[in-house]
């Protein structure tokens, strides 16, 4: 699996772009997490959210949006078996001051 994106502001939000592709051909599925902390913590309007892919070669993005209260974004990678995570890494800081 490779999970990979770009975090920008513009206009008083955040934008992340994620994107997720499955490498291999087994059994195995890939899932990015992201996740985002403001000044109230964990929750709210800011996570965590996720896309998925099945399938040697699939890919599957999006944009999420954000406030600008935003402190930083973590994201985490999984494989997945029958839809469920599997495996998981551990949270990956991709951007912010905190």
């Amino acid at each position: 699996m490779h999970a990979w994106g770009t975090v920008s502001l513009s206009g008083g939000r955040y934008y992340a772009k994620v994107n997720v592709r499955d490498t291999k051909a087994d059994a195995h599925g890939a899932r990015v997490y992201l996740r985002a902390t403001d000044q109230d913590g964990w929750g709210g309007d800011t996570g965590p959210r996720s896309r998925s892919a099945s399938g040697s070669g699939t890919e599957n993005g999006c944009t999420w949006n954000f406030d600008d209260t935003v402190s930083w974004f973590e994201a985490e990678e999984c494989l997945t078996e029958q839809g469920s995570d599997w495996t998981c890494a551990d949270h990956s800081k991709i951007n912010g001051s905190a």
